[in-house]
This record gives C-alpha cells, structure tokens and sequence, in this order.
C-alpha cells in the first residue's frame, strides 16, 4: 500500500492508504493522515467529497485523496498542532 511523507511548514506528515478498494471483500479505499504516530483524519473513498470528482481509475482515485489530504494539513492541521 502506498506512503508518503509530506512535509508543511516544517511539520512531518504521513499520508497513508490504509484500506484498498475491494468491491468483492466490500472494502472502499481509504487515505489516513499520521502526526507522530497518531491518527489524526481518514478519508474514504465513498465519501462525498471525493464523490464530486469524476475518476477514471484507483490511481487517479487515490491520487485524489492524497491532494485532499495535503489541502487538510495546510488547512486545519497545520495551525492545530503548530498551536500546541
């Protein structure tokens, strides 16, 4: 499963897939974001934010939640553990 470490403003972070898309096994796909080893979002797949972007396949899926991801570190994250 996919991992990446994405750094802002100084802070480390891990974008991590943590569940990949099964239609079989009812599994969706789902992107977690880790500071330090804690869990701090996940995002599915299904959800409705990742459901207005049209995709053409699971890369470019997961490729979405990745950029969802990083746009909630610089957003929310970032000035959450920055103040801590």
């Amino acid at each position: 499963m996919r991992k990446e470490s994405y750094t802002y403003k100084g802070l480390n972070f891990e974008i991590k897939t943590i569940s990949e898309d099964n239609p079989v096994e009812n599994r969706d796909l789902v992107v977690a974001i880790k500071y330090n080893g804690k869990l701090l979002e996940f995002y599915h797949a299904s959800s409705e934010t990742v459901a207005d972007f049209k995709t053409q396949n699971k890369t470019e899926l997961e490729n979405r939640l990745y950029e969802i991801a990083k746009m909630e570190v610089e957003s929310k994250f970032f000035e959450m553990l920055s103040i801590t």
